[in-house]
């Protein structure tokens, strides 16, 4: 510290300081100080300075610091400067700081000072070594050692001689070290090991210390009265490049009574020399300055050593600072002198001998991003940066320091690893935290075994880890250059890309601990030096010279230059033997072969497994190894482990008889095995832990595995419920707008969703939540499960089903106590089965046979004859059954039973089991079976006779009755046996060949063989006598008692095969797939109704089968049926399903009775549902028969009716189906069920309003499809079959009978038919969209356009390209390319013929080879077929412009129904109305070619570029739609809002609702109250909403008053949100959101109401109502920029050409101000609008306060106040005399501004209500600005009539215009106001009664109408013959037929 001279009296200026000086001893008072320093060194001596400021003046700006800043400090916004009150380049101040390094080692600075005002010593360092031997110190050999000789020269200065160095080095012996006295901080150190290199290394001053030992530092502390002391010491040892790496305090490895005079000596050195303020006494020097490392003894200590230094500076003596009173064990306040050497008794009894608290580690650690660091209680730390600061290249290296404390050396160096571990620094520049960190973790430093050589830092080396993000790289390994990509695919799962292979990577753990990455950009990225004659820096730094020439030679290792790194000098050497050349940057090699060039990697990279990463502990472990999860939960170790972690986190932050209490409780469970403490431990404050194992291990394991299952649920539910994934990720999006990380894991988490189902099914295999005791599902798990099996996800889950072996174990348990009985004293017996025993077995509904089929071949014969019951019984579950076993299957004899009653027994049959086929002929138990059937219907589905309930029908032959029996053979396929369909099918058919004699006399109709095969569900193998005993495939592998049930003959008419999947549902294919299940009541455990069972069991097995189709089909799918399935049936293209329900109705013997409930639905939206019974006809066959009405289409057919075959249309339906969309002949159907829902909606609507309720009529709809007709050459209506058209365009002529239009309105629908070329615009496509265009104009109709494309069409000459050569420029090489393409002549002629007078196909020209070869060389393909490529964007220019007049002239809407590509993305929008499903996009150009574009995957589908998120919200799209029937829905609502015809009158439907609220949608729409429905402006539900989703802060869409259709416009007086999504092509774009107010014009809502006025005057003629409510445009910067301006003009544009009646009507409470006035004002478009004002309404430039700020000021409000307020005019009329004191005139003079004060507000008040009574109604009435002042109770009738009038009086107007062209407007308004005068007594502005007279007198105005043009044509031919020649009119004349001119000639005789 440098101090100004010091002054003997107090003259400073008054202040706490000088007080506290003065108070104290001292004699010079500080209070500014100059930081000769920066970075870390100024941070800490200001926050020091300003902590004992704080503390001891309550102020921390007592002390006023100021700072030197360099521009490049300002550039990264330095920390300092922050802290700094000033920061200059020169100024003055009381003392100079230099902290450490940079000025501080600067000899000009000392001596700068000295040579000024201030007289400072400063003590060399080279020469204070030499002082130290004089004072007998102890030191190192070195070059001076043994001299002591010192004298003080003229300055009274200590001196030393001068040495000599190389002489001293050779007298020392090689090697030495030479250390600059002005060096520190690693600066000025060099080794010099060999005598030829001293030169260079003085002159370097840099070297390595010879041998090794340790680095002990002193830190001492002296007052400027002779006082010195000792403050501890430090341990510096660990070093890098000389610099100190981590500091220690105290030092603990020199023994305490060594270091205790290491500590004298240094204080003795101090006193000799004089030394003042803090020092630091190690090996070579005693450094005049603090450390860097001194916070270490401030923590040991407690002296706050900046704060000493100026204390000390101040001249207070040391025992006057409070740190050392307390060091001391002294009354910090107390004056007392100290003994500090303890030399006296006293001292000793009231004294305390400083002794080091604790122990102390400190290690020393572009831009800087983030900086995230917590201090504690015992760690604590500061920096120099902060997170938006940085470092540059002057910058010290060292920007933070970290300071841990702990009771002992290991207690801290855990806390500093701690610490470290958890400070997250981000920046342009790397940091040595993990460097420390690996330093503090080696045995060797945690043993205290290190020296300050670097052979510690030399046993590891440090590297990048990996980096996250998406990373492009290379490296070079083994002579091959590796460039890679690398995509992050999770938190530690990596693809790397190489040469299009790649393979997956995976980071968990890196020796046993995670590791933080971040991405960042490197300019240049890394480089790795491979090149030996590359001369380059290692690292950035400043050349300072040149050692060698350029052109001389070099060793390999020699330095030839060197370069300053951050303030140290660095050598740069040669890597090899060379000459170097300085100006091109090389080394040339003596050997050149010593250069290497790694050669790309162009191969692929092995196959490598999955990734794989380990860990040591369980917990480490528990993350990644799936299979053994269960096993290490159960360990009893996991818990003292995770709390253990979570304590050496915290150990350094807790108190420490707190973590000493907790590791007690550990430290006792440990050791007595006694389990986790966790309930001991709650009391202690470690919760999270301690409450997962609080309920134990088993506990803790499920809530892991609950957590686990339902982070699934959480990440799948958001795109389950979505209709597609796009839609799920804006979900998501919408759920965590502010928390994007959530988004991005979400969506990570997403695209593996795969995986996860794998490892879900895994898990659930662990966990097992299934109980093996009782198969009931554990509570716990009930709950999650349940969420997962509702998920869309392929999981599928039978929860309550035990395992197989499990369910083994209890068949075999119920099996064995059917057969045995115990007798009392007798042990077990065996008996027949007991049917009560095995009827659960029986009856159950979960599927048996899969275990069952092992007990057919159990070593008990009892328990196979049980088994064998149970499956006959399971099997023939539908007859009833009398079953007896039988002893012997020798014969088939048993097979009839002679004893059997013919009449009760109708059949019989018998099972069988064998342990293998060779023991098929020996001895077996066997079970006999007698049936008679109890449902008729399986009679009829067999093929079979039915026989009558009481008797044996007689046999007639071949299958009949004769062959009523059956036989089942159980076999068991042995384990060597490759169990093959197939093989075991001839195996059997041979078999059973041989036996067909005997089987056809024993009567045996069917034998069937069960094969049981090891770990596979039983094989099944059917044989009927009906086909000579041949298998019947269709039943293989299903039982045949079952089979009849599933129908399957009725599958006759296809060629099928079963598919099985995991439930055992039959499915089968290729082309169709059936899919069938039986639904078993089983024993109902819980009191539920059966049919309530069988309900909820069918909507299981449903699911399944819907499942078991998205396997097969690999199509998404929806719940629900009808309701719950409907939408998942038709995802899946289920268009028929059928329930079949057996209804026991009366007794058990009682038939049941059949009911079948059948679902059609071929479009997917149009259902229709058929209701059967099953009954007898006259013949006794069984047939459906309809309950509805009309009856359904399988009424009379017999119920074995075969399945149809698909119809034709099936597979382009199934097409378009695929590709999102409804099929186009499926289009009208969809239509007409539209326009049924909209006569539902009317009749609801009319029951509401109480009024009668429409009927529907019968015909909804009629379409017509347009055909072109080639010889008429017009478009012609036809009744043509669906799918015969030979285009990719299809058109209709649909008459709708809506309720709107009951007698019928047409409409042209045109559609795209994605079936037909995908629905590409080819030439014939474009001119029959065009012709279908003109149709609807020509007509005046409305046109739909049903959007379905893919752009116009591409395509090639296919004719050409079958023949076509090339020219190769070398024929043996094709590699070398060709020259051009050709055809032979044979070619040529082969494709001229092909012409046939078509289009020529090519252009060519001939070319002769050199062999004389005649080529035809193509110069154009041309194609013999229109549709290749320039013709059809001809045809795209047709449409478009087609299109664009359509919507001048006609209505125009387009649904969007599939994609829209190209061409097809401009006719939506030049439609302009247009309804977008979701899910399909309108885009110019699709993902994959733009992702081609770019070079990258950005895009990842279509919907990104064009989906409703971008064209709803931008107002492409004016409504969406789920699907294309709502879509359809939403087309026919608005078709009720427009004429049926161009120019068409439109009349009311009348009745007059309620008035309601004035609220943006309520008071258009109405809305539920409490006080009930408060109807709106419009007919109740008529309001319908467009352009919603863009530029909300304008509403408009379509309603009705009193019936009469009309467009809104309506301000939403609400802000609102404007979103702006960011571009995934420009990673640099973010998602903007923009708040926009209410009541103002944005560029955006400017746009949407004249793009909204556009529609309704173009084609929909409606007329338009604006709701008023504008305070103006929004006229900022951006949204000028945005064109504000242009789009409010074109709102004028907009009226100006409307041509129909415009109302505006300024709202209650709303208001028209400025620029918004202007633009809806009526004289825009005089004759169509008109404006009214509201009561409650304002109106004017400005807003009354805006108004006030420029007409009425304060001066005219003071004057008021005067003219209005008695005392003030007093007061100021006391003022004005001059006869006032000065007194009085100063009295008056604040009585008078108190008044005026008081009295402003509520002037202010007055002059704002006075320029608000200007904006009222009134005014604007009187001024002619609006036509009416109106009450909002009565504006509803009031525009009602108003609007009929001015519709009626149009209609009239324009066809007097057509009639009269050239008459003003004035004069046909005056016509219809006499006309009126002269039939009615009413006044003509009544519009109430003008309406009802244009209504009620139609005849009569139509008969004036008639008379009036009749005048007006007379007087037109008047006035023309008037002007005519003789011959004009003979001519006239001449035209009229004999009688007219007969008429004519006796008019005029007249």
């Amino acid at each position: 510290m440098a101090v100004t001279n010091q002054i003997q009296q107090f003259v400073a200026t008054a202040s706490k300081v000088r007080d506290f000086v003065k108070d104290h001893g001292g004699h010079t008072v500080i209070t500014r100080v100059l930081i000769a320093n920066n970075g870390i060194a100024a941070v800490k001596e200001i926050r020091s300075v300003r902590q004992w400021a704080y503390a001891t003046f309550g102020d921390e700006r007592a002390i006023e610091f100021v700072v030197m800043a360099t521009p490049e400090d300002l550039k990264v916004n330095a920390e300092y400067i922050r802290m700094a009150d000033q920061y200059v380049e020169r100024t003055g101040a009381h003392a100079v700081w230099a902290g450490w390094g940079h000025a501080s080692e600067n000899p000009t600075l000392p001596e700068s000072l000295r040579d000024s005002k201030s007289k400072i010593v400063f003590i060399d360092k080279i020469s204070s070594t030499i002082v130290a031997q004089h004072a007998d110190v102890p030191t190192m050999p070195w070059s001076g050692d043994g001299i002591t000789d010192t004298f003080v020269n003229e300055l009274n200065h200590l001196e030393v001689p001068e040495q000599r160095g190389l002489e001293q080095a050779k007298r020392i012996g090689f090697p030495v070290m030479i250390k600059a006295s002005e060096g520190g901080g690693g600066k000025g150190i060099r080794m010099v090991s060999k005598e030829a290199d001293f030169v260079s290394a003085f002159y370097q001053c840099q070297a390595e210390l010879a041998g090794e030992s340790r680095h002990l530092e002193v830190q001492v502390l002296a007052d400027q009265y002779g006082n010195a002391i000792s403050l501890f010491g430090r341990d510096c040892s660990v070093q890098r490049r000389h610099q100190k790496i981590i500091e220690e305090a105290p030092v603990t490895i020199a023994k305490s009574d060594t270091f205790e005079q290491m500590e004298k000596a240094a204080v003795r050195l101090a006193k000799l020399v004089g030394y003042v303020s803090a020092g630091t006494f190690y090996f070579l020097e005693l450094n005049p300055r603090l450390q860097v490392e001194h916070p270490t003894t401030e923590m040991v200590s407690g002296v706050n050593l900046p704060a000493a230094q100026l204390l000390v500076s101040m001249g207070i003596p040391l025992h006057r600072v409070r740190d050392i009173r307390l060091l001391y064990g002294l009354d910090p306040q107390g004056s007392s002198s100290i003994d500090y050497d303890f030399s006296s008794t006293r001292a000793n009894e009231v004294q305390r001998k400083p002794q080091p608290k604790g122990h102390v580690i400190a290690p020393s650690s572009g831009m800087m991003q983030s900086l995230n660091f917590r201090s504690s209680t015992n760690v604590w730390g500061y920096f120099s940066v902060s997170a938006n600061g940085g470092l540059h290249e002057f910058a010290d290296s060292q920007f933070g320091h970290i300071f841990a404390y702990g009771a002992s050396r290991e207690q801290a160096r855990q806390a500093m690893v701690v610490a470290l571990k958890e400070i997250s620094i981000r920046g342009d520049f790397r940091t040595t935290v993990e460097y420390l960190v690996r330093l503090l973790e080696m045995s060797d430093f945690s043993g205290n075994r290190f020296t300050t050589a670097e052979r510690l830092l030399a046993e590891f080396k440090t590297g990048d880890g990996p980096r996250a993000g998406t990373e492009q790289g290379a490296f070079a390994h083994d002579g091959v250059r590796y460039r890679f990509i690398a995509n992050r695919t999770g938190p530690t799962g990596w693809i790397l890309y190489i040469n299009g292979c790649n393979v997956a990577v995976v980071l968990v753990l890196l020796d046993g601990k995670s590791h933080t990455c971040y991405t960042r950009e490197e300019v240049g990225a890394t480089r790795l030096l491979v090149d030996p004659t590359q001369l380059r820096s290692p690292s950035p730094g400043k050349l300072v010279r040149f050692l060698v020439e350029s052109g001389d030679h070099v060793s390999a290792g020699e330095a030839y230059a060197e370069i300053e790194v951050m303030k140290m000098y660095m050598p740069l050497t040669a890597s090899e033997d060379g000459i170097v050349q300085f100006v091109l940057g090389i080394l040339t090699l003596d050997d050149p072969s010593r250069v290497k060039h790694a050669k790309p990697f162009e191969g692929q990279l092995a196959t490598y497994g999955p990734p794989q990463a380990y860990g040591s502990k369980t917990h480490q472990r528990l993350p990644t190894l799936l299979q053994k999860i269960a096993a290490l939960l159960e360990k009893p170790e996991l818990p003292f482990l995770e709390i253990g972690e979570v304590l050496s986190a915290l150990s350094s932050r807790l108190p420490a008889k707190l973590t000493s209490t907790l590791q007690e409780e550990i430290s006792k469970a440990q050791q007595f095995n006694s389990g986790f403490p966790a309930k001991e431990m709650l009391a202690i404050p470690v919760m999270q832990v301690l409450e997962d194992y609080k309920e134990g291990l088993v506990v803790h394991e499920r809530t892991v595995f609950l957590g686990l299952l339902q982070r699934y649920i959480d990440a799948e539910s958001v795109f389950s419920s979505a209709i597609n994934e796009e839609e799920g990720f804006f979900a998501l999006r919408d759920m965590h707008r502010d928390e994007p990380a959530k988004i991005i894991d979400a969506m990570i988490s997403h695209a593996g969703v795969g995986t996860k189902n794998k490892i879900i099914l895994a898990m659930l295999d662990v966990i097992r939540p299934v109980s093996t005791q009782t198969g009931s599902l554990d509570p716990a798990y009930e709950e999650v499960l349940k969420k997962l099996t509702g998920l869309h996800a392929k999981v599928l889950l039978q929860c309550q089903v035990p395992s197989l072996e499990e369910r083994k174990r209890q068949m075999e348990h119920i099996l064995r106590s059917a057969v045995t009985e115990t007798i009392y004293g007798g042990g077990e017996e065996f008996r027949t089965p007991s049917y009560d025993a095995i009827k659960d077995l029986i009856v159950t509904n979960y599927y048996v046979f899969d275990v069952l089929q092992s007990f057919l071949y159990h070593a008990n014969p009892w328990v196979r004859l049980a088994a064998l019951e149970v499956y006959v019984r399971r099997a023939y579950h539908m007859y009833s059954l009398d079953l007896k076993r039988i002893m012997s299957v020798s014969d088939l004899n048993f097979a009839v039973d002679k004893d059997a009653d013919p009449q009760k027994y109708l059949r019989q049959g018998a099972m069988a089991s064998f342990d293998t086929e060779a023991n098929s002929r020996a001895e077996s138990p066997a079970l006999g079976m007698r049936s008679q059937s109890r449902f008729a219907p399986m009679s009829a589905l067999t093929g079979t006779e039915s026989p009558a309930s009481k008797g044996a029908a007689t046999p007639t032959g071949r299958g009949t009755s004769r062959f009523g029996h059956v036989i089942n053979i159980a076999m068991q396929v042995p384990q060597d046996d490759p169990f093959d369909d197939d093989t075991w099918s001839s195996r059997l058919q041979s078999f059973t060949a041989a036996h067909s004699s005997a089987l056809r006399d024993a009567g045996i109709r069917r034998l069937t063989y069960v094969l049981q095969r090891s770990g596979q569900h039983p094989g099944t193998f059917t044989f009927r006598e009906n086909i000579d005993f041949g298998e019947d495939k269709t039943i293989r592998h299903i039982e045949p008692g079952l089979a009849y049930q599933l129908e399957l003959p009725r599958l006759a008419n296809f060629d099928i095969r079963p598919c099985f999947n995991d439930n055992r549902t039959a499915a089968y294919l290729p082309c169709r797939f059936f899919v069938r299940v039986l639904v078993r009541p089983g024993r109902l455990r819980t009191a539920v109704q059966t049919v309530d069972y069988l309900i909820s069991e069918t909507d299981r097995l449903l699911s399944d089968i819907l499942d078991a189709l998205e396997i097969l089909s690999f199509e998404p799918a929806y719940r629900g049926f009808l309701e719950r399935h409907g939408k998942r049936l038709f995802r899946l293209r289920v268009t028929a399903a059928e329930i079949r329900f057996l209804v026991q109705t009366g007794s058990e013997d009682d038939m049941p009775t059949p009911f079948r409930f059948c679902i059609f639905n071929k479009s997917g939206f149009v259902p229709k549902l058929e209701n059967y019974i099953e009954v007898r006809d006259g013949n006794g066959e069984w047939v459906f028969q309809s309950l509805d009405v009309p009856a359904g289409s399988y009424n009379g057919k017999l119920v074995s009716t075969p399945h149809q075959p698909k119809e034709w249309l099936q597979p382009r339906r199934y097409k378009a189906h695929v590709m999102g969309t409804t099929y186009v002949y499926d289009f009208p159907d969809l239509f007409r069920q539209a326009v049924s829902v909209q006569w539902a909606r009317t009749a609801k609507l009319a029951k509401q309003a109480g009024a009668s309720v429409p009927g529907t009529p019968l015909s909804l709809l009629d379409a017509q499809e347009l055909v072109w007709d080639e010889a008429s050459q017009t478009l012609v209506e036809s009744d043509r079959d669906a799918g015969r058209n030979t285009c990719g365009m299809v058109a209709w002529v649909c008459t709708m009978y809506t309720p709107e239009s009951p007698q019928g309105r047409r409409v042209v629908v045109i559609a795209n038919d994605i079936t037909f070329k995908i629905g590409s615009f080819g030439v014939e496509e474009d001119e029959f969209f065009y012709r279908a265009t003109q149709y609807a104009r020509t007509h005046g109709l409305p046109r739909v356009y049903l959007s379905a494309n893919s752009g116009a069409r591409i395509g090639l000459a296919e004719e050409v390209r079958e023949l076509f050569r090339p020219a190769w420029r070398d024929a043996q090489d094709p590699a070398q390319g060709f020259e051009y393409l050709y055809l032979t002549e044979e070619d040529r002629d082969k494709l001229e013929s092909m012409e046939a007078g078509k289009v020529r196909s090519v252009i060519t020209e001939p070319v002769t080879t050199a062999d004389g070869e005649v080529r035809h060389r193509l110069r154009t393909i041309v194609g013999a077929t229109d549709g290749l490529g320039v013709e059809n964007l001809r045809g795209s220019g047709l449409i478009a412009g087609a299109t664009s007049r359509a919507y001048e002239d006609i209505f125009t809407v387009t649904l969007v129904t599939c994609r829209s590509v190209g061409i097809g993305a401009y006719l939506v929008r030049l439609g302009q109305r247009s309804v977008q499903n979701e899910g399909q996009p309108i885009i110019l150009t699709g993902a994959p070619a733009l992702n081609k574009v770019l070079g990258r995957d950005v895009y990842s589908s279509n919907l990104q570029l064009g989906g409703t998120q971008i064209m709803y919200k931008n107002g492409v799209s004016h409504l969406t739609a789920d699907n294309d029937f709502a879509g359809i829905c939403k087309i026919v609502r608005w078709l009720a809002f427009v004429p049926t015809a161009r120019d068409a009158p439109l009349l009311p439907i009348g009745y007059e609702p309620p008035s309601g609220p004035s609220d943006p949608r309520l008071f258009l729409a109405g809305a539920d109250t409490e006080q009930g429905w408060l109807s709106g402006f419009f007919d109740r539900g008529s309001f319908v909403e467009t352009l919603g989703g863009w530029a909300r802060t304008v509403v408009t869409g379509r309603a009705r008053l009193g019936g009469i259709p009309m467009g809104i416009v309506a301000v939403e007086g609400r802000t609102v949100e404007n979103v702006i999504p960011a571009d995934p092509a420009n990673p640099a774009s973010e998602e903007q959101v923009l708040q926009e107010a209410g009541t103002v014009w944005y560029p955006n809502s400017a746009y949407k109401t004249a793009q909204a006025i556009f529609d309704f005057n173009k084609g929909e003629q409606l007329p338009l109502m604006i709701f008023a409510n504008w305070r103006g445009f929004s006229g900022g910067q951006r949204d000028m920029f945005n064109e504000v301006l242009k789009y409010g003009a074109y709102i004028v544009d907009a009226l100006a050409q409307y041509r129909q009646p415009v109302f505006v009507y300024i709202i209650p409470n709303g208001e028209l101000r400025g620029g918004a006035w202007v633009v809806v004002d009526p004289t825009i478009n005089q004759e169509m609008m008109e404006m009214y004002a509201d009561e409650q309404c304002r109106a004017g430039v400005l807003e009354p306060e805006g108004i006030v700020e420029i007409k009425f000021r304060k001066p005219q409000m003071l004057a008021c106040m005067e003219r209005l307020d008695q005392k003030v005019r007093e007061l100021r009329q006391a003022l004005a005399s001059p006869d006032l004191a000065p007194e009085q005139k100063a009295e008056l003079k604040k009585a008078l501004d108190e008044r005026e004060k008081a009295l402003l507000p509520v002037y202010t008040q007055l002059a704002v209500q006075f320029a608000d009574l200007h904006d009222r109604a009134g005014r604007m009435v009187a001024k002619g600005v609006v036509r009416k002042e109106l009450q909002w109770k009565h504006a509803r009738t009031f525009f009602y009539f108003r609007l009929k009038r001015r519709l009626a009086e149009e209609y009239l107007l324009r066809d007097m215009a057509k009639t009269s062209p050239g008459m003003d407007r004035e004069e046909q308004k005056a016509i219809l106001q006499a006309w009126f005068e002269q039939s009615n007594s009413e006044a003509y502005d009544d519009d109430r009664a003008v309406a009802a007279w244009y209504e009620n007198r139609q005849d009569l105005v139509a008969q004036l109408m008639r008379a009036w043009k009749s005048q007006v044509e007379a007087a037109n031919v008047a006035a023309n013959v008037a002007g005519a020649t003789d011959d004009a009119l003979l001519a006239a004349l001449q035209q009229l037929s004999p009688e007219r001119r007969k008429q004519l000639l006796t008019k005029l005789s007249q």
